[in-house]
Order: structure tokens, then C-alpha cells, then sequence
């Protein structure tokens, strides 16, 4: 079978694929750009990858002997799956298999929100080693410096907006930390887990210290966060996003964090990457922002890459796939 490993990778990523390609099986790894990209494209029978343009009937139609995708990430909104089904294409994610490392990231992210994490460190660097320590200047006037006031997570409350796989493991770490946990399901398969309760959007947004977003792209939660939305969250609450950019709509946040409504944003994802070195968000002392590596530690790839490999096995086999992706068929 062959199969085409898009985009290009790390040497260190390209030597693992080659050690985990199934027997039987030719790997090809090449970027979009590579002048014999197309080539690539039409003898492929799998691609495998993350892919950054959109799988459409016009691409599909580049690729006669495909048979499978195997995307290389939990999300899918890139493809069309109307298409991959007229062609009688297998689409398939590695479901859950990063889940645990997204919810430790979106807690780092809340905790260097809430103890402002990004100050302290530049207030050290800057040589303000007691500047949130007034009272040990040698002056002695604890007025001469503002007060730089820290919160802790216990007690406060999360607002989980999706409790699939990553924002139930979200809750479990969160109390742990002592936080009270509340969230929305926003797909009919999602119930209350880990005894969260459910509440609708509005009350958790206006009850909410932290919100934080988990759910899929698509056409109802694209710009979900919008300016009705900051407006009715807590005052001087914290938003949270490791899901996808186009969640959030970046003009709003912007005003609302200007406008003190929200205290800070920590965005793993952003609705265009990498941002243009002008973006308004970039630079400013109540945003933290992360490269969408949400998902990305050491051993992420060996998870993704093995889970991968497992599934074009499956499909040699004539088994079902593991995070098999079924086309939604829209009512009639």
C-alpha cells in the first residue's frame, strides 16, 4: 500500500515514520510545495498526515487510488466527508490519543492566567524582583509600587463548553485543583460525566471564573465567543481556548479585554496561523498564546504515528477503523 505522509517533518519524526510503517506498505513524506507533490497525490492509496488545505472533490479528484485518510489530529473539519463517501474514501482520526496532553496544556494555561505567570517572570528578568513585594523595599512605602494581586484556582469556577473526551479529563485535573466544575454538552451524545453538572450556555458564562473551550469547528460553533457572549460572561473572567481559532472571534475578544470585561485570554489557537506580526493580540500583558502545541510534547508523535500505522493495518485487514470518521448526513 502506499502511503503519503503530508506535510514535511522533523528528521527525528521522519526516521520514526520509517521505523513504524507496516510491512508491505512504501512511505513517501512530502510537503504540499514539492514539485512532485501531485505525482505523490495521485499514486498515494493513504494519506496520512495534517493536512492545512481542504480535502475537497477537486482534490479528491487528484487522487484516483486513494482509499483511505488517516489525519493525524482529533479534528476533521478540513475534509469533506460528503465527498470522501461519493468516492468511497475511509476517513479516520486518532480520536482520543492526545486527550490527556491538551487537558494538562489548558491547565497550564489557567494557572499562568491566574497567577499571572507571564508578569512575575518579566518583573524578575527586568531586575522588579520585589515589585509584588512592596513591603521589603528599603524605602519602606508599600505605596510606591502598585499592588499586583494573584489569584489560585481552588473555589473558583470552570465552565467546561464541550465535555467530550478533553474537557471531561479538563474537570477531573480542575478538581483536583479544587475548582467547582460546571459544562454545556454541545453535541447530543454528550451527558453529564464525572459529575458535572450541566447548566445552558448563558448561566455558565455568566457564573463562570474560567471558561474554556472543547468542542469541534463547525458552521454553529464557528465564532461561537462573540460580543454577546463576552458581554454576558462574569466580569473579569479568563477564557481559555485549546480547541480551534475560528472558535473565538478575535475582534470581540479584543474589545472585550480591552474594556476590562475580561480579566485575560490564553489561546493555544488562533483563526489565522502563524499570525501576521501586527496582530493585536500579540504583545499584550493579558494574553498568553501558545503555537498550537496543545498536543505536541515528546512522545506525541510516537502516539499518533503508531495509531496511525494500526490503522492502515486495520484496513489492509478489512477490520473497522479506530477513530473512524462517519459523513453526517444532513435532515432531509
Amino acid at each position: 500500500m502506499r502511503i503519503l505522509l503530508t506535510p514535511n517533518l522533523p528528521a527525528s519524526v521522519r526516521a520514526l515514520a520509517h521505523e513504524l510503517v507496516p510491512a508491505g506498505c512504501e512511505l513517501e513524506i512530502m510537503a504540499p510545495s514539492h514539485p512532485n507533490y501531485d505525482q505523490a497525490v495521485a499514486a498515494a492509496e493513504c494519506i496520512m498526515g495534517l493536512p492545512r488545505a481542504r480535502f475537497d472533490e477537486a482534490f479528491l479528484a487528484r487522487a484516483p487510488a486513494l482509499k483511505l485518510i488517516q489525519l493525524l489530529r482529533a479534528g476533521h473539519e478540513l475534509i469533506d466527508l460528503a465527498a470522501t463517501e461519493r468516492a468511497s474514501i475511509q476517513v479516520a482520526t486518532v480520536g482520543d490519543t492526545t486527550s490527556g496532553i491538551v487537558a494538562e496544556h489548558c491547565l497550564m494555561l489557567m494557572l499562568a492566567l491566574s497567577r499571572n505567570l507571564r508578569w512575575q517572570h518579566d518583573a524578575v528578568v527586568n531586575g522588579r524582583w520585589l515589585v509584588a513585594k512592596p513591603w521589603q523595599l528599603p524605602s519602606g512605602d508599600v505605596d510606591s509600587v502598585p499592588e499586583m494581586q494573584f489569584a489560585g484556582l481552588a473555589g473558583r469556577t470552570l465552565g467546561l463548553i464541550g465535555l467530550g473526551e478533553i474537557g471531561s479529563r479538563v474537570a477531573r485535573l480542575a478538581s483536583a485543583f479544587g475548582m467547582t466544575v460546571q459544562g454545556v454538552a454541545r453535541t447530543p451524545g454528550e451527558h453529564a460525566r464525572d459529575g458535572v453538572p450541566l447548566v445552558p450556555l448563558t448561566t455558565l458564562l455568566a457564573t463562570s471564573d474560567v471558561v474554556s473551550l472543547h468542542v469541534r469547528l463547525s458552521p454553529e460553533t464557528s465564532r461561537m465567543m462573540n460580543a454577546e457572549a463576552f458581554a454576558g460572561m462574569r466580569r473579569g473572567a479568563f477564557l481559555i481556548n485549546t480547541a480551534r481559532g475560528e472558535l473565538v472571534d478575535e475582534d470581540a475578544l479584543l474589545a472585550a479585554l480591552t474594556s476590562g470585561q475580561l480579566a485575560g485570554a490564553a489561546l493555544d489557537t488562533l483563526q489565522k496561523e502563524p499570525p501576521a506580526p501586527d496582530h493585536p493580540l500579540l504583545g499584550r500583558p493579558d494574553v498568553l498564546l501558545t503555537p498550537h502545541t496543545a498536543w505536541l510534547t515528546r512522545d506525541s508523535w510516537q502516539r499518533t504515528l503508531a495509531f496511525g500505522f494500526a490503522n492502515v493495518e486495520r484496513f489492509r485487514a478489512g477490520q473497522p477503523l479506530w477513530g473512524q470518521v462517519r459523513p453526517i448526513t444532513p435532515p432531509a
